[in-house]
């Protein structure tokens, strides 16, 4: 199926942000999703570029998600023997970079165990913090692999289904051209 670049993309790449660690909520608007395709290369370091690349050859991988998170690419690297600074990328500067790109992006809410579950890339998992103080690690280990398909898939909908109205807007607002 041919995807239209902007309003039906063929991925998006969803990182997570800093979540505040005296934050007390259920959920928060910490992680961002946007199009790699549309980003042009030239406004972009080289690893925001190789990454925006391995995210485009990620969700085109038989049985892939339309929702790649940075960490599916971190656990491709791992599984291939590598990591972010074998390719000389700061992936920590590449998220911050990313997130403060002049391009379309949407802000995602996101509960505790999706934000958990995003940017697990089994290295130890995250500590989830519940309100009342109880705590609770959350890994690639403990959280099943169908877990992880099901927050692919739910994020993957919802983007596809909010994703078009809210770029027609971008573009109506003569904030972006179709092309």
């Amino acid at each position: 199926m041919a995807h239209d670049p902007l309003l039906q993309p063929e991925c998006w790449l969803l990182f997570a942000l800093a979540w505040p660690e005296a934050t007390r909520a259920a959920t928060g608007t910490w992680a961002v999703a946007l199009v790699p395709a549309v980003v042009p290369r030239r406004i972009v370091s080289r690893g925001a570029g190789v990454a925006l690349d391995l995210a485009q050859a990620a969700a085109r991988a038989p049985g892939s998600s339309r929702a790649v998170f940075l960490s599916d690419i971190t656990l491709w690297l791992n599984s291939e023997g590598k990591t972010w600074s074998d390719l000389g990328i700061d992936h920590h500067a590449v998220t911050h970079e990313l997130a403060r790109a002049r391009v379309p992006l949407l802000r995602l809410t996101l509960t505790r165990t999706t934000y958990a579950l995003m940017c697990d890339a089994g290295r130890g998992g995250r500590r989830q913090r519940h309100p009342g103080g109880r705590t609770r690690r959350v890994t690639a280990n403990n959280a099943t692999a169908r877990q992880r398909r099901q927050a692919h898939t739910h994020l993957a909908r919802l983007l596809a289904a909010h994703w078009p109205t809210y770029i027609q807007d971008v573009i109506d607002r003569g904030m972006l051209r179709a092309a």
